[in-house]
């Protein structure tokens, strides 16, 4: 830059020399300061720069933490809905063992039943068989007393019948035994023939009472048994 001695001398006027050099100075200044700004510029610029680099550094961590957060809660997610599925699958087969067992019970218990109502019966049907031979022995038992009741009654009218006939024989034979003494007698004349015992109305008496069941007809065989 040229000096103001030099300018001077060139035959410049003064007031424009000092104009001239005010520009140049004011031009210096504004150069300065638009140096100094650009200056500013660039450092403001470059820590923005560094703080956008940051904040995209802090994003891309923010987003890989996201990432890994959510990768984390995913895996938690899937961890419970394993953990949950396999809850769910135990309570099935402990659900299935319940009911597994329940039925077994179920069968343990009808089968007893049946067996039980089974022995019931069969309770039952020997208790009936029992009663009924019992009534078939009973009803045997009194046909056997009544037949045999029978066969004594058949068996003493058959003796009352016999003594009976027995009887009637002797009176017979007493009265040929009369008549013949009665011959005797009116053929001897005076001679006296002691006449027998009349028996007739005792043996007749006796057959009444057989008959009328007075006189037991054993008792009366062998009364006559011992007589003879």
């Amino acid at each position: 830059m040229e000096t103001l001695e030099a300018k001077i001398r060139q035959g410049m006027d003064i007031n424009s020399v000092v104009m001239h050099q005010r520009v140049q100075i004011a031009r210096e200044h504004v150069q300065h300061a638009e140096s100094v700004h650009q200056s500013h510029k660039q450092a403001e610029l470059s820590n923005q720069l560094e703080k956008a680099q940051k904040g995209f550094e802090r994003v891309l961590r923010s987003e890989k933490n996201k990432k890994e957060l959510d990768k984390m809660v995913l895996d938690q997610i899937r961890l419970r809905r394993l953990k949950y599925e396999e809850k769910v699958q135990q309570a099935k087969l402990n659900l299935q063992d319940v009911k597994r067992a329940e039925q077994e019970k179920y069968q343990y218990l009808q089968q007893k039943n049946n067996q039980r109502a089974k022995l019931i019966n069969e309770i039952k049907e020997a208790l009936r068989e029992d009663i009924e031979q019992k009534k078939e022995i009973y009803f045997l038992k009194k046909k056997d007393q009544l037949e045999n009741y029978e066969r004594g009654k058949n068996f003493q009218q058959l003796l009352k019948h016999k003594l009976v006939e027995s009887l009637l024989e002797k009176k017979e034979r007493a009265e040929r035994v009369k008549q013949q003494q009665k011959r005797i007698a009116s053929i001897c004349g005076t001679q006296r023939i002691r006449a027998a015992p009349d028996s007739n109305g005792v043996i007749q008496q006796s057959a009444q009472q057989i008959l009328k069941g007075g006189i037991d007809p054993k008792s009366h065989v062998r009364m006559n048994q011992s007589a003879k």
